[in-house]
């Protein structure tokens, strides 16, 4: 297997991983030694960890958790075959996110913060971070809705800011304090300035973002932290479309 490292930064790293492996050779045993999340890139195997079988194409995501061992096969099936046509061999990057193993509570709580600015910033490699696409949108433009029925990035901001409250509250097993707006999921932000909706965002990430440095980690609330992490990422890029649709 070739491996090359894309970026390292503290306890974050992104590796490409390419390894060669025909439909006649035999399965192996990987075994996951941080927390990861692969994305499949190109190609397609099988995939069996924890008594399950699964295929793994091209746009798949795999969570890995310390300790897990899986066995890996090149499959011949039509999906495989036309995911890569030309080539016999499979592609496939990981992880976005790693941490020693043995690092200990006070290690898996900076992986964790880190990964929170991964999604939200400041700084994220993949580009824009949330905070960052947020930051130069006007009033005008934030209330803008693109099309009759979809979401303007004033909506899609305190949607946001909804579900990091949410998993501040998992995270600490507490109830949080009421949330800006009355009701759940997506808001009608009339009331509230743009700045005042910024406020908001920015406020409860960085509740959240204390409340990481204070939780006794585990893969459940790993699992929560990439899940509001990837919910920014997802959101991010929607205000950047919508930036440029509204740009022409």
């Amino acid at each position: 297997m070739a491996s090359t490292t894309l970026f390292r930064r503290g306890l974050l790293s992104v590796i490409d991983n390419r390894c060669e492996v025909g439909p006649a050779d035999q399965p192996f045993v990987e075994r996951h030694e941080d927390f990861s999340v692969s994305y499949v890139r190109k190609g397609s195997f099988g995939y069996r960890a924890r008594g399950k079988s699964f295929e793994l194409v091209a746009g798949s995501v795999l969570i890995g958790h310390p300790g897990d061992e899986s066995t890996c096969a090149r499959t011949t099936t039509p999906m495989a075959t036309n995911a890569c046509p030309s080539s016999s061999r499979r592609s496939w990057s990981r992880p976005l996110a790693t941490g020693p193993r043995s690092g200990g509570p006070a290690a898996c709580r900076r992986l964790l913060s880190r990964v929170l600015d991964e999604g939200y910033g400041p700084g994220a490699w993949h580009g824009s971070d949330l905070k960052a696409a947020l930051a130069d949108v006007p009033a005008d433009l934030a209330f803008w809705r693109p099309a009759p029925g979809r979401h303007n990035i004033a909506e899609i901001a305190l949607h946001h800011a909804f579900y990091v409250r949410s998993v501040r509250g998992q995270l600490s097993g507490t109830t949080p304090e009421p949330f800006v707006l009355e009701g759940e999921d997506w808001f009608d932000p009339a009331g509230l300035s743009w700045p005042e909706i910024q406020a908001v965002v920015e406020a409860e990430q960085g509740r959240l973002a204390a409340a990481v440095t204070n939780v006794q980690p585990d893969s459940e609330r790993f699992n929560l932290v990439l899940g509001i992490t990837c919910h920014a990422i997802y959101h991010a890029g929607q205000v950047q479309l919508i930036k440029r649709l509204h740009g022409g």
